[in-house]
């Protein structure tokens, strides 16, 4: 009998107990997994990573309670990215039949140049496919300093020691970083591991002159995707950083002590509008957002603000997620009765085509004295209603042509 086995990608939060569907019949008769004649545990191969093994022990329930399977079990191996011996793990000896000491692997890290059919057709081993994002080792070097020396802006600057040492503290710096290793709450180093002295890893290898690097990860882009991540941090102790996230729940350090940003909150907007308002003269204005969008407290920071300097926040219309195609022109039309100008406008995408269109039709743009205010974080051609309507089955009533003139 052939072997097929399972390489593939999968990141899932689950806690594993004795039987956790309990909501669900359990399922008889049983599965077994047989070759040749004998019945085999199905061995799910497992790394030391947290990811990996929240996604095995989430398969291996799904493997015993919903497909049925008895015996199931997990094999620890420490991969050190190796996709080579994990092939031949998840193979076995070519030149017999022996059962392999692990069949399936959740979380194999595959390079991009690496040619998978090579080591399918080689090594009997099934690629089922990446089943989430694509991960990515890399340096992010600011443009700066990647021109200090050349060679900068790659990874092999700090394999040289010549050049490695540009990284490098004196004992004052270094005494100084080792003081934020410790967690004040429970004094406890943040690496309690065998590796780390005084809470700091130093590699065996690195006896002089070393780069020292401060860790973190480069979190997501949006609020809504950055939320539960960063929530996780406070347990895991791990710093998240994010480039455009700009909800003002985040700056909340008791909830996320560990996430940073380089960009301001949304509330901050506020004194901007005030003093683009006051420059310009605009004595009014209005606000139209998505209703359900969680991002957009910084709207009321706004209103206050304005009103207390004397300028009208006229209405903050909202408009409800699930709404009728037609619905949008009377949202539009109530501001347009109002005779306000000046629209803040904070929704996504679909809804921006929607509006904008409507827009359009309303003559409610800058050729007609409007000023729209959309949000910065909107996709570069989020005015393209030709592809959308082509590519994602929406059904824009403008053009994209039309579209250009309204923005």
């Amino acid at each position: 009998m052939q072997l097929y086995h399972l390489l593939a990608g999968l990141m899932v939060v689950i806690r594993a107990q004795s039987r956790c569907l309990t909501d669900t019949p359990e399922v008889n008769p049983k599965r077994y997994f047989y070759s040749d004649g004998q019945m085999l545990d199905l061995r799910l191969e497992v790394s030391g990573r947290v990811t990996h093994r929240l996604a095995t022990a989430v398969f291996k329930l799904f493997l015993q309670e919903v497909l049925g399977y008895s015996s199931v079990t997990i094999v620890e191996e420490d991969d050190h990215f190796n996709i080579t011996h994990i092939v031949q793990r998840l193979s076995g000896p070519l030149t017999s039949l022996t059962v392999p000491s692990s069949m399936v692997n959740l979380e194999v890290w595959i390079a991009p140049d690496t040619n998978l059919i090579e080591f399918t057709n080689a090594y009997q081993v099934k690629d089922c496919g990446a089943v989430a994002p694509a991960g990515r080792f890399g340096w992010f070097v600011p443009l700066p300093l990647a021109y200090l020396v050349p060679g900068m802006d790659h990874w092999r600057i700090f394999a040289d020691e010549s050049t490695a040492s540009l990284f490098s503290m004196s004992d004052r710096d270094f005494n100084y970083v080792q003081s934020f290793a410790r967690l004040s709450a429970t004094d406890k180093f943040y690496c309690e591991e065998s590796f780390c002295t005084t809470g700091i890893f130093t590699p065996t290898h690195c006896n002089t002159s070393c780069a020292v690097l401060l860790a973190g990860h480069p979190g997501p882009a949006c609020s809504d995707t950055v939320e539960p991540l960063a929530g996780v941090t406070k347990h895991f102790r791990t710093v998240v950083i994010s480039y455009s996230a700009e909800g003002s729940t985040f700056s909340d350090r008791s909830k996320y002590p560990y996430f940073f940003r380089t960009i301001g909150e949304n509330t901050q907007y506020k004194f901007v509008y005030l003093q683009l308002f006051q420059k310009l003269g605009w004595e009014q204005v209005a606000a139209l957002t998505e209703d359900g969008h969680k991002y957009t407290e910084y709207i009321s920071h706004t209103q206050d603000l304005l009103q207390a300097n004397g300028i009208t926040f006229v209405v903050n219309r909202k408009f409800p997620r699930d709404r009728e195609k037609a619905s949008m022109s009377k949202y539009l039309q109530e501001l347009k009765n109002k005779k306000v100008h000046i629209i803040i406008g904070d929704m996504f995408d679909v809804a921006v085509r929607d509006v904008m269109c409507q827009a359009y039709n309303l003559k409610m743009t800058a050729q007609e004295g409007y000023v729209w205010f959309l949000p910065q974080w909107l996709a570069p051609n989020w005015y393209d209603t030709d592809y959308y309507n082509a590519h994602h089955l929406e059904n824009v009533m403008c053009s994209t042509t039309q579209m250009i003139d309204v923005s």
